[in-house]
């Protein structure tokens, strides 16, 4: 009985971070796509249409889907985001944020082991960019000037904030 009202809540709060999903999705989709003033239109813009599109479909279907399939979708979409922003963007990604909080959030839903595990992974990933940077191996399409200075860089970091944070309260108040 203790797993499964255990289980209830974590389904609860997987259901909160897809509404906090959906109503953060469309300023965060704005703002990025914003960002196109100042920057150039980028293709990495595409797939965040996609994804927020992904973000609506499992809301929609939150009640059909198994809290497996609702956890790793989130934990895959903002895992990719984390993957496209430091590969295209560099550091200049503002993935930082997404970076904390996708192990927080593989903690909350499945636990350490997890947790560490995509830590490591986002440690890998982020060495990995940087040798291939260091070397001219890759090169990022933004410079720091180019998002420090853009409103919608700023815009959309403040929004990231305040989306991520939101889940983590919710999910650690609990």
């Amino acid at each position: 009985k203790i797993a499964q009202n255990i289980l209830s809540e974590k389904e609860k709060l997987v259901n909160i971070s897809l509404l906090i999903g959906v109503v953060f999705s469309l300023p965060l989709l704005a703002s990025s796509l914003l960002r196109a003033v100042d920057i150039g239109w980028q293709s990495v813009f595409y797939l965040h249409f996609m994804l927020a599109g992904l973000v609506f479909l499992l809301f929609l279907f939150r009640d059909r889907a198994s809290y497996h399939l609702k956890v790793n979708t989130i934990l895959s979409i903002l895992i990719t985001l984390y993957i496209t922003g430091l590969y295209n963007f560099g550091l200049f990604a503002n993935d930082e944020i997404i970076a904390m909080t996708i192990p927080l959030l593989g903690a909350i839903f499945y636990g350490t082991r997890t947790a560490l595990f995509i830590l490591l992974f986002e440690m890998i990933y982020m060495f990995t960019i940087a040798i291939l940077s260091h070397y001219k191996m890759i090169t990022f399409t933004v410079t720091a000037s180019d998002l420090g200075n853009s409103l919608f860089q700023w815009i959309e970091t403040s929004i990231s904030l305040l989306t991520f944070i939101s889940v983590l309260i919710l999910s650690i108040g609990k």
